[in-house]
């Protein structure tokens, strides 16, 4: 039996509750003033990037990632009660009842990928 791909949720670091990663694009054309700055952030499965899409832009180039984790204490912590909202890439999460007690941290990291600002 034969599988395709898929995503297999592993522990990776004890604490980490979710992983984001979004590519910061140029799509200005070749010579022009703006191109080998980033005009924004997508996800890696956005239809600029599929050259299968109709909204494909062969003028594309990666120039960054972004990267963000939400960390969260390994124990509970008594009279602590987490209540903040959440917003990072595409993520909107607030605690719910249960996972109010442990205390969280949301850190972040752009990296720019020096070697793809070939401008030809």
């Amino acid at each position: 039996l034969v599988k395709g791909p898929g995503v297999q949720d592993d522990e990776i670091l004890a604490g980490v509750e979710d992983l984001q990663v979004e590519l910061g694009i140029d799509t200005d054309v070749p010579g022009t003033p703006n191109r080998g700055a980033v005009d924004r952030y997508v996800n890696a499965d956005d239809p600029i990037l599929d050259p299968a899409s109709p909204t494909y832009n062969p003028n594309v180039v990666i120039l960054a990632v972004r990267i963000w984790l939400r960390v969260r204490a390994e124990d509970i912590e008594n009279g602590f009660t987490d209540t903040t909202n959440y917003k990072y890439a595409d993520v909107d999460f607030t605690p719910s009842a249960a996972q109010a007690p442990f205390r969280r941290m949301l850190v972040s990291k752009t990296i720019y990928l020096r070697n793809a600002r070939q401008m030809s």
